[in-house]
């Protein structure tokens, strides 16, 4: 089961980082060391295996933290420093391949590094959709090969995983994300036969069969299989003029807003009483690139790159387009 919570640290918003400064970062992580921290076969957490997975990937919550910072304080202030700032970060992972290897975890089948590839990359994705080529064509190139990289090991990783759970959504969305920012044709072909496949798995009123199935936490992992989805449909829309509706998932989008007031409304599919949803920051994004007023106040995560405002104004006005 994805530890999802494990990443679910808010980043400071776009207002508190008018002047970042640009941190000396840490060495580039090339093997993430990650490590399941669920009870096995539970929804329990086993505290000591949370500290040790957190710890391990603190290198990278601080590198996705810099880069969400910055790329904040580029789009909302135009800050030239803060991007010149960015692009330096990504560069020097990029060079030495930083985020392609993986540790073995702590027991057979656990995928908690490539999990942990698969939010980082599409968090990556969303901020060079903010930010924009680097200055410099030759290191432009540098980062988008490593980008590439990046969403080819998780789409390749869906082969011999074949589970279309909410790990498979967020693979959608780190495909089509880096397939827009680096104007790849193949890769948003990818996520565009990969979103389809998503998209069937939903059912009638929004239900995720599969996600279902995490006891008191299904309520959360339907927003958690939501978020990915909803946020690649905005760029399909906005950066590849896809305009189409996708009945299906206004359908998971509509049940995420009623688990919010009410998580207990799936008690009975889910056999359980729920735990509350909490924020979900991408909703803001979606209300917000659709000119709706959201219920959903701004807020910032590592999943979308930073401020939700800050990524709704960058899918509204500087998304890479790929006719």
């Amino acid at each position: 089961m994805p530890a999802m919570a494990a990443c679910l640290f808010a980043v400071p918003s776009f207002a508190q980082a008018a002047n970042p400064g640009c941190p000396t970062a840490a060495p580039p992580v090339t093997v993430i060391q990650a490590n399941a921290f669920y009870k096995k076969g539970t929804v329990e957490r086993d505290g000591a295996l949370f500290e040790k997975n957190r710890a391990g990937l603190k290198p990278i919550f601080d590198f996705q933290n810099a880069i969400a910072r910055n790329s904040d304080a580029f789009v909302m202030q135009g800050s030239k420093a803060a991007k010149a700032c960015a692009d330096a970060l990504m560069l020097g992972w990029a060079k030495r391949n930083a985020l392609t290897g993986f540790g073995a975890g702590i027991r057979q089948r656990d995928y908690q590094s490539h999990f942990v590839q698969h939010w980082t990359a599409a968090s990556l994705g969303l901020a060079r959709i903010k930010l924009g080529p680097l200055a410099s064509s030759a290191d432009d190139r540098i980062v988008r090969e490593w980008l590439k990289r990046l969403a080819l090991s998780v789409r390749d990783f869906h082969t011999r995983v074949t589970n279309r759970n909410n790990m498979f959504d967020w693979a959608v969305l780190t495909v089509g994300s880096i397939g827009y920012a680096t104007r790849d044709r193949a890769l948003v072909a990818d996520a565009d036969s990969m979103f389809q496949l998503a998209l069937n798995q939903i059912q009638d009123k929004g239900f995720l069969p599969l996600e279902m199935k995490r006891g008191r936490r299904a309520a959360s992992y339907h927003a958690f299989a939501a978020q990915p989805l909803a946020l690649y449909q905005l760029i399909r829309t906005q950066c590849g003029g896809n305009r189409a509706q996708q009945a299906k998932l206004t359908s998971l989008i509509n049940l995420v807003r009623t688990l919010q007031t009410d998580p207990n409304s799936i008690q009975s599919q889910a056999n359980v009483a729920q735990s509350p949803i909490g924020k979900q920051p991408w909703l803001n994004v979606w209300d917000s690139v659709n000119g709706r007023a959201s219920r959903e106040q701004p807020s910032s995560s590592r999943y979308i790159a930073g401020n939700s405002q800050s990524l709704a104004k960058a899918l509204s006005g500087r998304c890479p387009a790929i006719s």
